[in-house]
């Protein structure tokens, strides 16, 4: 509930819970909030079938013209005001564009590989160059 009022005045919030614990309900909240406010939502996972999932998921709840899907392998809707895409394809997109990206919220499914030795660029590099 504290995480959900949060993001839904602006604020990050980063939650560090277990699994079934609520995480789906205040991601969904906050994808609500940025469409809201008129500010492009995009949910970074690092596996293309935990990003399908979720792309079909926003779909039910926000409806198919919102909701884009971009894994490098598929683009569906890419400039739909929502986007799921693997977290390689928000750090390229966002070293590529920088402060100019479309990008009010990102919501980084897995954040723990942002220590990751091969991947966590993936998950640094939109923290400093997404608005």
């Amino acid at each position: 509930e504290e995480a959900i009022m949060e993001l839904v005045e602006g604020n990050s919030v980063m939650l560090t819970t277990p699994t079934g614990s609520g995480k789906t309900l205040v991601a969904t909240a906050a994808i609500a909030a940025a469409a809201a406010r008129g500010e492009a939502a995009w949910y970074t996972a690092p596996l293309k079938a935990l990003v399908t999932e979720k792309f079909f998921q926003l779909v039910k709840e926000f409806g198919a013209r919102n909701v884009g899907l971009l894994t490098g392998d598929a683009s569906v809707n890419a400039s739909a005001p929502i986007i799921c895409c693997t977290a390689e394809v928000l750090a390229n997109a966002a070293l590529r564009r920088g402060r100019e990206l479309d990008c009010g919220l990102v919501v980084a499914d897995e954040f723990h590989f942002y220590t990751d030795p091969e991947r966590g660029w993936a998950w640094q590099g939109p923290m400093g160059e997404v608005p």
